[in-house]
């Protein structure tokens, strides 16, 4: 099965990158709309940069062979 022919859908994280290089990831959500919902009584601060990564969700098809790697795609 080519996997450009069906839908596998997306999850979403913040990732938190502190001043001196540590990384702080949050949970996955279903949709982008329910992580700003998660982020917004949080505050930000000066020194750290918000990103929100976005994966792949993974597929039964044996012959599909979809990159779950998280992607950065806004910063926050």
């Amino acid at each position: 099965m080519n996997p450009q022919k069906h839908n596998h859908g997306r999850v979403f994280r913040a990732k938190i990158v502190t001043m001196d290089g540590g990384t702080e990831y949050g949970e996955w959500f279903n949709t982008e709309l329910d992580l700003r919902a998660s982020m917004g009584p949080i505050a930000r601060h000066l020194g750290k940069k918000y990103y929100c990564e976005a994966s792949m969700v993974p597929c039964a098809h044996a012959e599909c062979n979809v990159d779950q790697t998280p992607k950065v795609i806004a910063v926050l």
